[in-house]
């Protein structure tokens, strides 16, 4: 793993979200990286995340119905339980509510999977950390886009409200939709097939 890439990765992210207005990180960056937590090394991709990203615990919003938090550095000790600890994985957040975990023992070139946890199964979310950042973004585009083509397209937010569609002059808006949502999630499924549909974006 190039860590300049993955800075790279993670000052595309933190842009996305300023421009969508959220508050996503700290003020002031935590001083020193964070090695290690408990007794676990983390994985360089992680570390470099709390140190270029800083997350503040917020709530994001994204994908229209979607919500993801990043535990705050000084949090990540007391939020690990035993039973992932066992299982080899380190909880970093949560995934509409579900723990958020990377698996350190996937962990290659200091990078490592990434999972949520849905009771005792655990769904992959992306082989790498590298790539849920990716995909994490991309899903953020998403967000924006369709926020855009919903301005754009008279009546479209009241009708979708409502459940109906049917008073549209021009169904080709519909269409146009469905082809917006459809270039998204090949998109995703292009950085990790595998993981995509553990997303649920569909």
């Amino acid at each position: 793993m190039q860590e300049n890439v993955l800075i790279d990765v993670i000052d595309d992210l933190k842009a996305v979200l300023d421009r969508l207005g959220h508050d996503y990180s700290l003020i002031r960056h935590p001083a020193g990286g964070l090695k290690r937590v408990g007794s676990v090394d983390l994985p360089v991709s992680y570390r470099l995340f709390l140190e270029h990203f800083a997350p503040n615990g917020a709530e994001i919003r994204f994908a229209q119905y979607h919500a993801l938090t990043f535990y705050l550095q000084d949090e990540l000790e007391l939020v690990q339980s035993k039973n992932y600890s066992q299982d080899g994985f380190l909880v970093i957040g949560l995934y509409d509510e579900q723990p958020l975990l990377l698996k350190l023992s996937d962990s290659e070139e200091g990078d490592a999977g990434v999972f949520k946890a849905s009771g005792r199964q655990y769904l992959r979310m992306a082989g790498s950390f590298f790539q849920f950042l990716r995909m994490f973004q991309l899903s953020l585009e998403m967000l924006g886009s369709l926020s855009d083509f919903d301005e754009a397209v008279p009546g479209y937010q009241e009708e979708e409200e409502m459940g109906y569609h049917d008073s549209y002059e021009d169904v080709g808006a519909m269409r146009s939709r469905e082809e917006l949502l459809e270039e998204f999630y090949n998109e995703l499924e292009m950085i990790d097939p595998d993981g995509a549909e553990n997303w649920g974006l569909d």
